[in-house]
């Protein structure tokens, strides 16, 4: 499959808000504009 013919499939994460490391609040649509990377860390330390 080359690029040309590949199929390209847009999912829209639906709305969050997570609270960051300062207690502060952190949505995502407050960043609609921009890209988004998130990591989940699996643990406790």
């Amino acid at each position: 499959m080359t690029d040309a013919s590949a199929e390209r499939t847009i999912v829209t994460a639906p709305d969050f808000t997570l609270t960051d490391q300062s207690g502060a609040g952190w949505t995502l649509s407050d960043h609609r504009d921009a890209a988004v990377l998130l990591v989940f860390y699996r643990g406790d330390w």
